[in-house]
């Protein structure tokens, strides 16, 4: 919510990056904003899956067999 207010404060501000290239400040910092609310709609649905009752994505499926123990270790060593 705060780096929201920050870029709308830009604009309505006009600041103005320093440097060779003088571009709005407000441009590069939207960038900010859009992977924050990636991030935060990529938590919300992993929350909405594991609180439904799912295993979490990360993590890897707990072996069954001999092999498939056998083939993570190596996979880990490598």
């Amino acid at each position: 919510w705060h780096a929201l207010n920050f870029v709308l404060q830009s604009v309505r501000f006009n600041d103005m990056s320093t440097g060779v290239v003088s571009l709005p400040l407000w441009i590069p910092q939207l960038g900010f904003v859009s992977g924050l609310t990636l991030l935060t709609l990529a938590l919300a649905d992993e929350l909405v899956h594991v609180a439904g009752g799912g295993l979490p994505r990360y993590e890897k499926p707990k072996p069954t067999t001999a092999e498939q123990v056998l083939e993570q270790a190596l996979q880990s060593a490598v």
